[in-house]
């Protein structure tokens, strides 16, 4: 485990719970896979499709014969009827598969009193998560992982060093900073419901395989409360990709960034997602962002256009 990892650890026991982030195998349908099911069907009755189950990461025969489908996963098998496989295509939902059952990919949220799922964008392509019908990635003219690309590349073509990445979600960010180099990672994630659709999503598996190596700590908890325990001057990053202003309000807060700033090293950066909500209604919360970083002490502030928030810098002295 990294040095900053077990610093973090120690130091938020009385606002957060490291959680066990584990990848949990299940076959998962995708509206794409029932669209190529279909058209076997539709064209020939019988045969069999190239098609998913695990969200285009692989791809596996799916046999049809007498309007059914036939699916082996491990030691398991099931039948869909071609009924079923017609309402999933006609979808944005994923479904997970067992040996008795199809059932959509979504939990309810106690934390948030709303249905949390994972919506389908297309194959190849990592899926986003919905909350309350509000997706949590840029899926158009973009997609979840080009969006979280734009993100993290905004703090620079290559990283060192260790990442505090406030809004876990689906965990893309903080594999894409592993991916550009970063040594270590802290997400927070205060919504249990999300946790567990990250867990069974493929996509978010990385994630796991970072945490069993000690490169990633999983943190159940509020950000805003995290981020007052954690030392100061540990970080070398902060990404804050907090949802709406309209719901998390206290994340867009005077108070919020210099907890940020105080986090990071001298001469450390962070990269604040923030969209442009209002701007059609000319009540944009861009302006007010800007501001609140510079009073808060951080310099060098800069929008960046394709990543759709600011960069800015904690002074190096």
């Amino acid at each position: 485990m990294g040095k900053v990892i077990n610093l973090v650890a120690h130091s938020i026991e009385r606002c957060a719970k490291p959680i066990n982030f584990v990848h949990v195998r299940a076959p998962l349908l995708d509206p794409r896979s029932a669209e190529l099911v279909l058209e076997v069907w539709r064209s020939r009755g019988e045969g069999v499709a190239r098609a998913s189950l695990d969200l285009w990461l692989s791809t596996t025969e799916f046999r049809i014969r007498r309007g059914a489908v036939e699916l082996s996963f491990g030691a398991e098998s099931t039948s869909l009827p071609i009924e079923l496989i017609e309402e999933i295509a006609e979808s944005t939902s994923i479904y997970v598969l067992t040996r008795r059952s199809v059932e959509k990919l979504a939990v309810f949220s106690e934390f948030s009193n709303m249905l949390c799922r994972l919506r389908f964008v297309s194959p190849r392509v990592p899926p986003t998560i919905e909350i309350g019908g509000i997706h949590m990635h840029r899926i158009e003219g973009c997609d979840p992982w080009r969006d979280t690309l734009f993100k993290v590349r905004a703090l620079g073509r290559r990283l060192r060093g260790s990442v505090l990445d406030t809004c876990m979600g689906l965990g893309y960010t903080a594999i894409a900073s592993l991916m550009a180099g970063a040594e270590e990672v802290v997400t927070i994630e205060i919504d249990p419901a999300v946790i567990a659709l990250a867990m069974l999503n493929p996509w978010s598996r990385a994630l796991a395989t970072a945490r069993s190596r000690g490169r990633a700590l999983v943190l159940l908890g509020d950000s805003s409360k995290v981020v007052r325990e954690l030392p100061p001057g540990i970080f070398d990053y902060v990404i804050h990709d907090p949802p709406r202003f309209e719901l998390a309000g206290e994340l867009y807060s005077l108070e919020m960034y210099r907890e940020l700033l105080r986090v990071l090293k001298p001469g450390g950066k962070v990269f604040h997602y923030t969209g442009e909500p209002g701007r059609a209604r000319g009540k944009s919360i861009v302006k007010g962002v800007k501001e609140r970083l510079a009073k808060a002490g951080f310099v060098e502030i800069r929008w960046v256009e394709n990543a759709r928030g600011f960069v800015a810098r904690k002074p190096r002295r």
